[in-house]
């Protein structure tokens, strides 16, 4: 790895190594079938020059020209075993800050139990020489090989891998930590005993930002080992014999390191369902957007308590592959080799995190247990609400039957009486003709009357006249009751996202003749009842009613009436949608000035 940058920074270096070599070791969630699936995707089996490799997707496939923007790195295979573990070497190709020259070459190791290993020499570094480097240097140069590493490792991982890392990792798996190991030929300081590195002040300062916290200081050979709770630092001038001891060491540290990580994330999910019992408890006072939050939760964290026992399996199933490889024996170490001593070191570490994850084992199922109640009892909170609403409406179509039948009889007793004035008006008519009110002076009715039949002739007469004038009045009635009820009705839910801004602007340029506000938890549903433009080659429309959550920024549904039978309801509606996306009301740039 060569390393030229910009780093303009005044440091008071102490600690220097010489012939530095970096090794990150992490545990991912890996199985024989997965590295099978990795073999197949690296074409290991034909063992080709190289493949490039990129996490970024290709939005133009029916392009014969793929950009990637230089992010890509190149693989090239070493060894593989198909379904065991697969050897390769991998140049990073990610762009950098400007100023900074870095050629990244790496190896690589993963086996079928999780167990993965970055390596690289550090060649050259700005202002070093001879191959020296100081630890703040070497800080800088770690951060973004760790950055690096994450990058590359991601577009070799299924989605499903990538999925249970962003659970633990909650949503920030790119700058998960991994365990750091540095083996060099020799140190700048030496002072007389391993525990002067404790001093508290420069040396302590500089160890610690590389490896974490320091636990302890061992001589090895004829240099030091800096244990720390993030990595380790061996120097030595045969530093090489203990590289195995020390990457089964670096794995052991990394496996508890995503233990602490998982567990976090089992309690974070405990403490949440805290807060979900609470939003079902204000459920319980009838609050309906409280139940919806903590049943969206409910099926969240079931999904992701079932993840969290996918990762135990593996995590499981990686311990007790990793000690079955340390207990394999060993003919070329001796019983009192240090490597093998750090072995059996290894394994009790090894059975102390597999009580971990059985201890884990337990919480999982509490969890399971948890969201299974959990979720039965907001499943019988919402049927409560639905048998409430079902009741709700049963009795307001009880209502509405009632007040339907209270009209008909209304109209039956209003069309008696408008029989009644019917026969009344012509009553009073034929008695003025006749002569009860005055006496006409025709000779020819008082003739009519002297015949004997006048009388019979004046009822018949009454009578015609009193039923020509009631269906007169039935049929006028009637046509006022058909013109009244000739309008369409439109209702279309929306159901989008929409820029709130550009929507009140659009509602306000109309006359409103209603408007109204909800609030239901953190939602603000507001109903706005405007007039529609009077524009020509528009649809000929009595209002537009829009209901939409100004908190949530989401257009819910918008109803309208025409009195035009011509006209198509479907016409009308895209017609108010499109006047509507013109004025930017689903523009999604805008998002931000309506927050």
């Amino acid at each position: 790895m060569t390393s030229v940058g910009n780093i303009g920074d005044v440091l008071t270096e102490v600690i220097k190594l010489k012939n530095v070599t970096i090794a990150l070791v992490e545990w991912l969630p890996f199985d024989r079938n997965q590295l099978s699936a990795l073999n197949i995707k690296l074409d290991s089996l034909h063992r080709r020059r190289g493949h490039i490799v990129t996490a970024v997707k290709d939005d133009s496939p029916e392009n014969l020209i793929f950009k990637d923007s230089g992010i890509s790195c190149k693989v090239i295979v070493e060894d593989f075993q198909p379904s065991e573990y697969v050897s390769f070497r991998a140049y990073l190709n990610y762009p950098e800050d400007e100023g900074i020259i870095q050629n990244e070459e790496l190896s690589g190791h993963i086996n079928s139990w999780g167990r993965v290993v970055y390596g690289a020499d550090l060649v050259e570094v700005e202002n070093g020489s001879d191959g020296w480097v100081s630890l703040d240097v070497l800080t800088r140069i770690i951060v973004d090989l760790t950055m690096d590493t994450s990058q590359m490792i991601d577009s070799l991982l299924t989605e499903y891998q990538r999925n249970l890392l962003d659970l633990v990792f909650m949503d920030e798996s790119s700058k998960r930590t991994k365990f750091l190991l540095i083996m060099a030929d020799d140190i700048s300081v030496r002072p007389a005993t391993p525990n002067d590195f404790f001093d508290g002040e420069e040396l302590q300062n500089e160890l610690e930002q590389v490896i974490g916290v320091l636990h302890n200081v061992e001589m090895i050979g004829n240099g030091f080992l800096f244990r720390g709770n993030t990595g380790q630092i061996a120097v030595s001038n045969n530093v090489i014999d203990f590289e195995q001891s020390l990457l089964e060491r670096g794995f052991s540290s990394a496996i508890k390191m995503f233990l602490d990580d998982y567990s976090a994330i089992i309690w974070h999910l405990w403490d949440e369902s805290r807060l979900i019992e609470k939003d079902i408890d204000k459920a319980l006072l009838g609050d309906i957007t409280s139940l919806t939050k903590a049943q969206n939760w409910i099926a969240r964290a079931s999904s992701d308590a079932i993840m969290l026992g996918d990762i135990l399996s593996y995590l499981r199933d990686s311990i007790t592959d990793f000690v079955d490889d340390l207990t394999k024996e060993d003919l070329t170490r001796l019983k009192d080799d240090p490597i093998l001593l750090e072995l059996k070191q290894i394994m009790i570490d090894s059975q102390v995190t597999t009580k971990r994850v059985n201890d884990t084992q337990k919480v999982i199922h509490g969890l399971e247990s948890k969201m299974v109640a959990l979720r039965d009892f907001s499943n019988a909170l919402a049927e409560k609400h639905m048998r409430k609403l079902s009741n709700s409406m049963a009795q307001n179509t009880k209502s509405l039957s009632e007040m339907t039948e209270s009209n008909n009889r209304a109209s039956d007793a209003l069309s008696i009486i408008e029989l009644i004035l019917a026969g009344s008006v012509i009553i009073d008519i034929v008695l003025v003709l006749v002569g009860e009110y005055a006496t006409p002076n025709w000779p020819w009715l008082t003739q009519l009357f002297n015949s004997g039949y006048g009388h019979l002739i004046v009822m018949l007469v009454t009578v015609s006249l009193w039923i020509g004038v009631f269906v007169f009045l039935r049929l006028s009635k009637r046509k006022l009751e058909s013109t009244a009820v000739k309008r369409q009705l439109g209702s279309n839910v929306i159901g989008k996202r929409c820029n709130i801004v550009a929507l009140e602007k659009f509602i306000d340029r109309r006359n409103i003749t209603l408007r109204s506000t909800e609030t239901e938890g953190d939602s603000r549903i507001v109903t706005v009842t405007c007039e529609p433009p009077a524009k020509k080659g528009h649809p000929d429309l009595d209002y537009i009613t829009l209901i939409y959550d100004a908190s949530e920024r989401f257009l819910i549904q918008m109803d309208f009436e025409t009195p035009d039978m011509t006209l198509d309801l479907e016409t009308c509606y895209e017609s108010i949608l499109k006047e509507m996306t013109d004025a930017g009301v689903f523009n999604d740039l805008d998002f931000g000035e309506s927050c």
